[in-house]
This record gives structure tokens, sequence and C-alpha cells, in this order.
């Protein structure tokens, strides 16, 4: 009971009046208890007359932030009423992806006047972060009894969306699976250009020369640099390069703790960050698949002003089950057959593995990159370390 101290004391009050009443004086003591009796009814009647006219709402002055950024979260409170208002309790909530400094305030408020309370928010973990007022209560004067003006129930009528915008790792671009990934897209574009690059310097076919320090690794001839023993750059690529795919899986990290399940989330979202980053300061194209709740949508990242507009997107991501295709249809049904396909997920079950087989019979090559050790037999695994390097998991 939360007015048990208040109410016992009370209740001792009213037997100290009644000892008076019988011992001491019976006409003070009657005016005493008669006192002691009416009090709380009229305590209880102004303090639901002071609920009716509160009124309460909730902001954030930023509703995106940087990680490790602050901003401020604002609980306004006006009272409408004539009288002033008993204490008034407040809980606030912040979730996982916030830390929140102050989240239980009480006040009082003057007839007819506004109060703000202050909070500060500090960005913690990327994705939509939730912030809000969690519970409203009022006492009345002589605290016997306190009512509930507000309680979350997962409505989130008093809350704000926050979203926290991950960060970019910075990962080599010796990259272990970013080399695989370009090696594999060389070997294709080599074995296409095959018919055309019989001859070098003068001969018909491609022109080419000597590899230099920043040249796209894309036009390393693979075939040719393994026959001069150096590697050997084409001046034009001549043909198609063959595709490269990242799709992000939706379903979330299955950890029981909340917090160690968005810091993997976090990973898996970073990691794929810092893949498409490298790819792009290669001079490649990552052509990418991202879920939201109205299908699978693609994205072509080219350059780096791309990757930032990815950044912005995952402050607002959120990981859960969709009702949506493990894999996108376009990838599944074989447009990217002759491409490499990683697979960044937070859960390699049965259903991904088996989506990513179909794709490994068609042709593609299928690297699959996670945050945690995993059991499951899948081929070309890669664990995406603190560091964001990749390590291939054996």
């Amino acid at each position: 009971m939360r007015n048990k101290k208040s109410v016992t004391e009370y209740i001792i009050c009213l037997l100290l009046a009644i000892v008076y009443l019988v011992f001491l004086d019976g006409k003070a003591g009657m005016f005493i208890l008669i006192a002691l009796i009416t009090a709380p009814i009229i305590s209880i009647l102004i303090t639901l007359y002071a609920k009716s006219k509160l009124e309460f709402s909730f902001d954030t002055e930023k509703n995106i932030l940087g990680k490790g950024a602050k901003t401020n979260g604002i609980a306004s409170f006006s009272s409408g009423a004539f009288l002033p208002t008993p204490f008034i309790t407040v809980e606030l909530f912040a979730d996982e992806h916030f830390y929140c400094n102050q989240k239980n305030f009480r006040l009082a408020l003057k007839p007819k006047t506004e109060r703000k309370l202050t909070t500060e928010l500090t960005g913690l973990i990327c994705g939509k972060g939730r912030t809000g007022i969690y519970s409203v209560s009022i006492s009345d004067y002589l605290g016997l009894v306190t009512f509930d003006v507000y309680s979350e129930r997962g409505l989130m009528e008093y809350s704000n969306n926050i979203g926290i915008i991950p960060d970019i790792p910075d990962t080599s671009l010796k990259n272990e699976l970013i080399k695989s990934a370009c090696a594999v897209i060389s070997s294709e574009d080599a074995e296409e250009s095959e018919d055309t690059v019989h001859t070098f310097g003068g001969n018909p076919g491609f022109e080419h020369r000597e590899y230099e320090p920043g040249d796209p690794i894309k036009r390393i001839n693979w075939k040719l640099s393994s026959k001069y023993d150096k590697l050997m750059v084409r001046l034009d690529e001549g043909t198609a390069e063959a595709k490269q795919y990242a799709v992000l899986d939706f379903m979330p990290d299955e950890d029981p703790d909340k917090v160690t399940s968005l810091y993997n989330e976090e990973r898996i979202t970073e990691g794929l960050l810092a893949f498409s980053a490298v790819i792009s300061k290669l001079g490649k194209e990552l052509i990418l698949f991202i879920p939201f709740k109205d299908g699978w949508h693609q994205r072509s990242i080219k350059t780096m002003d791309d990757v930032y507009e990815l950044q912005f997107l995952f402050s607002d991501f959120e990981y859960k089950d969709m009702s949506l295709s493990r894999l996108p249809d376009d990838v599944i049904n074989g447009e990217s057959k002759v491409g490499v396909i990683t697979l960044f997920t937070n859960s390699p079950d049965a259903k991904l593995l088996s989506a990513s087989d179909t794709l490994i019979s068609k042709g593609s090559v299928v690297f699959t990159a996670i945050a945690v050790p995993t059991s499951m037999d899948i081929p070309d695994l890669w664990i995406i370390g603190d560091d964001y390097t990749f390590t291939k998991y054996i």
C-alpha cells in the first residue's frame, strides 16, 4: 500500500482523539474527532477536483541524436484549478537506447500555473529509441489516498521517438571480407573478358599497364597478372562488371538481455555501414536491400554521400519480425545470380540458410556476416569483431 505510513499515523491520531474525548475533555475531544473525520473527506474531494484540472504533455528538444550526444526531455504540467494542487508524483521512462539522468519527480502547482520538468538524455545505442512519461499520480493533502492520473500501458500517449545515428566505423581497405568479395567480382570480370584479353601491349584486346597505388581493384586483370607475375590493370573495362549485393536481415537478436541484444544489433548495422563505405571508396557499386513494413527497399550505394544517407536512415531503423520473405524476391528469383551477396543478420537460422542455399545453387557467391558466433553450419561465415574487422568463422 503506497500510503501505509500516512494511514497508520492517521489511525493513531483518531485513537488519541477518542482517548482525549473519553478521559479528558468530551467537548473538545468531540471537536477534534469531527475535524479528523471530515478533513480526509475534504482533502480527497479537493484532490479529485485538482486531478480533473490537471493537464500534461511530453516533448524532446531534438528528434535525432548522434551516439554520445545529449538532448532534453521535457514534461509540461499545468493546473486549471483555483486551489494549489497536492503533491503530484511523476515517473519518466527512457528505453535502453538512452542514459537518463533523472526519472522521478515530485511537484505541486500553484493555482492556474504551469511547470516544466527537464531530464537529460544521452544517446547510447543506435536505432529508434523512445522516451516519455511512464506514470503520473496525485496524493491528497494528508497523504492518505493516491490516485493514478496516467499509467503507460503500451499506448505511448505521452512519449517521443528519438533516432540515434549509428557510427560509420573506420575499417581497413584490406578487410578480409572486402578482399574476398572483390576477388570474386574481379574473377568474374576476367572470365567474362577472357576471349578479348588474350594479348598484351599493342595487340588486339584491352590495353593494360602495371598496377599503381590508387588504381581501382575492379580493374585488376587477375589472370594476366598471374601470367606476368605482377599486377596488371585494364585501361578500359570493356565489359559490364558483375554485381555486388548486400542484404540486411530484419530479424532481431535473440539474446534474452535486452541491452546485449541491442548492442549486437548495433554491430550488424555499423558493420554494414563500414562494409558499404569501403566498397564505395574502392569505386564499386553496392546494391543494398533493406526491409521495411511495406516491403524490401533497394538502394544503390556508389559514393560516401550515399553511405551518409544510409547512416541517417538507420537512425530510425528497428529490427523486428516482419511479414516478409527472409530475402528479397529480386534476389531469390535469380536477378543477382552472377553477383556476390553479403548477408548481414542477427539470426542465422534454418530459414535464412535455406534461402542462402537457393542462391548458391544458382551460382551466386554468398557471404554471411554475424555479430555473435553460432552453432549453425553456414558456408563463408564471417564474424564482425569489436574493431569492425571481419574474421572468417571456422
